[in-house]
């Protein structure tokens, strides 16, 4: 009984609704033909019991969720290339894939590039780096690192070393350190000239009197194929021609060795 008695109420209640409806709809028509002599607008009770019949029938709209992203994971950031490099004891090797170089010994010495020192480290078969007054850098610092080898002799190392092109690799491997250097050109350097030598020991390659801001490399041979060519047989007191060949690069990377 209880169940039908809610069944008309409900029935009633959604004819009331209609009726609301239609009253809604219909008012301003009724209004303009009002003087057929029956009023339009509809009861102050018939109005309330539409209000509360809707309200029942019509369920509450839920609040919108909000919600707060979650927050983006911190973004890793790449060891830059120009980071100070605490200059390590330990031997270096030049590795050059491009020029056929694997693994070879550097044997770093003071005094000015192919000298008496530099020349017998040469004729080792093995990469002299120079340093003195004039400059010369660790592996990874700011600044020149000039390497040196025979092309010719002592197993011609540097024998493709000419023939580099911009954006090959330069590596450099010092205990559990890898420097990656990039070429960027090169150059043909008289011997005999002060100022062509300044190119390949300035502190930025190719830039005499100008500040260094990064590591730089120099690979640096004998150019003695080209000037016997040329019929320039000169020698110094230790066998180097006049012209030599260097090649310039920068450090890319540095990352840890396995």
């Amino acid at each position: 009984m209880s169940r039908r008695v809610g069944l008309v109420a409900g029935v009633a209640a959604a004819g009331v609704g209609v009726a609301a409806c239609a009253a809604l709809y219909l008012g301003p028509l009724r209004q303009s033909v009002a003087g057929a002599g029956t009023s339009a607008a509809p009861s102050a009770d018939s109005t309330t019991a539409a209000s509360t019949a809707a309200s029942r029938l019509t369920p509450p709209v839920p609040a919108p969720q909000t919600s707060t992203p979650a927050a983006a994971p911190p973004q890793r950031q790449a060891a830059a290339a120009t980071t100070p490099v605490r200059p390590s004891q330990a031997t270096a090797y030049l590795t050059v894939p491009g020029a056929g170089i694997s693994h070879l010994k550097i044997v770093t010495y003071s005094g000015e590039p192919d000298n008496a020192r530099g020349t017998e480290i040469n004729d080792s078969g093995l990469v002299g780096a120079p340093r003195g007054s004039w400059g010369g850098v660790a592996p990874g610092e700011i600044g020149n690192l000039l390497l040196t080898a025979h092309r010719t002799s002592a197993g011609a190392p540097m024998l493709e070393v000419p023939n580099l092109r911009p954006g090959a690799k330069i590596f450099i491997d010092q205990g559990a350190t890898r420097f990656e250097y990039r070429v960027s050109s090169k150059t043909m350097i008289n011997f005999r000239d002060a100022s062509s030598r300044a190119l390949q020991t300035a502190a930025v390659p190719g830039s005499p009197g100008k500040t260094a801001t990064k590591p730089a490399v120099v690979l640096s041979t004998c150019a003695t194929p080209e000037d016997n060519a040329a019929g320039n047989y000169w020698r110094d007191v230790h066998g180097n021609p006049t012209h030599r060949i260097a090649v310039f690069g920068f450090l890319q990377s540095v990352t840890a060795r396995s």
